[in-house]
């Protein structure tokens, strides 16, 4: 094991095979029923350590690549009370780091669709496989490396990637109007809770209803 403050990862370097990517293919599911998060609402609350979440269309855009205060202030309630916040993204780290910046974050991030994950200019883990959609499988090597149950781990997204790390989690948040291919209800069905992402405040509203 190797140090990263503040966290530890294999010391092994895994080399990419290579492998065509496929094309991402929306889930073949009918809707089954997710709750919808409400501003007024109440709802039980797990013990969450980790959450991971998505950057574009689901905390920024492109366009402006800025955060709202609203998310800023809920991503630092929650560092606060000692839980990890990681940037799962299909950014490179470059652009992906802007957001950790504004964010205040230190984690390491989670790029390219969980290609690899990278802190302060260092690789610290490559994904053994070269697909589009590793997201959920990276945030599983990296919880484990944090000794961190599914159970425990929150993950926001807004798009078909993000399935996979819908998969992983035991809590997972979908983020609705967005500018996916997808038809929302290809994706609905496997988060726990969906919510309107209005001037970006669907992450807010769903750390402040489910976790704090």
């Amino acid at each position: 094991m190797i140090k990263v403050s503040p966290y530890s990862f294999s010391a092994k370097q895994y080399a990419r095979k290579t492998v065509s990517s496929p094309r991402v293919s929306a889930p073949a599911v009918s809707f089954s029923g997710a709750q919808r998060l409400l501003p007024e609402g109440n709802y039980p609350k797990k013990l969450i350590k980790l959450i991971s979440l998505d950057i574009d269309g689901t905390i920024s855009d492109r366009r402006t690549n800025s955060v709202t205060d609203e998310v800023k202030e809920a991503i630092k309630s929650v560092m606060d009370r000692g839980i990890k916040v990681v940037l799962n993204t299909g950014r490179d780290f470059e652009e992906a780091q802007q957001i950790a910046e504004q964010l205040n974050l230190c984690t390491p991030i989670i790029c390219k669709y969980g290609t690899y994950i990278k802190q302060d200019g260092k690789v610290l883990y490559k994904s053994p496989i070269d697909k589009v959609d590793l997201k959920g499988d990276t945030l599983e090597y990296f919880a484990n490396q944090m000794g961190i149950k599914k159970e425990n781990i929150m993950s926001i997204g807004n798009d078909v990637e993000d399935v996979s790390m819908f998969r992983k989690s035991g809590m997972a948040v979908f983020i609705e109007n967005n500018d996916s291919l997808f038809d929302d209800n290809y994706i609905r069905p496997f988060a726990n809770y969906f919510t309107d992402n209005e001037s970006y405040s669907g992450v807010a509203l769903a750390i402040k209803k489910l976790v704090l």
